[in-house]
């Protein structure tokens, strides 16, 4: 059995397609952190200017024109690093891989689309709670260690 078909859309962090991936996250930071997102009504419009071009973006994996993983992505203030943020998979799509692709998609939209003069370095802030975030490229770094 195949893979289902993705569709990879970038969204500004106001479209209604993102609603979904802050809700979740929400309540994620509510149940991990005990902080919330807030308004997300407000969470949007400052997302918009934080993760919006020229400096980052955010990508959405779509199953039939839902989202089912997307992150986020903004320039750092480190020369040619980029921040990827709001990583997310939608819970009844878990354990698929989704975040890892989402991940990757991201870093492939950061280095040719971004404006960023060189490949991004890659900086991973977790916490105990989050440790999913700090296995999301361990293949890559495996392979690159070979």
């Amino acid at each position: 059995m195949s893979a289902p078909a993705l569709d990879v859309r970038m969204v500004p962090y106001t479209d209604p397609l993102v609603r979904p991936l802050l809700a979740e996250l929400d309540h994620e930071y509510t149940v991990r952190y005990g902080h919330s997102l807030g308004d997300l009504g407000e969470e949007a419009r400052r997302g918009a200017e934080e993760f919006g071009p020229p400096d980052g973006g955010l990508l959405l994996l779509l199953l039939d024109g839902a989202p089912v993983a997307g992150g986020a992505f903004r320039r750092h203030p480190d020369p040619g690093t980029a921040e990827l943020k709001r990583i997310w998979t939608d819970s009844a799509h878990r354990r698929r891989g989704l975040a890892r692709r989402s991940t990757r998609c991201n870093i492939v939209c950061i280095d040719r689309c971004a404006g960023f003069a060189r490949a991004p370095t890659e900086q991973a802030h977790t916490d105990r709670s989050g440790s999913e975030a700090a296995r999301l490229d361990q293949p890559a770094q495996e392979a690159e260690a070979r």
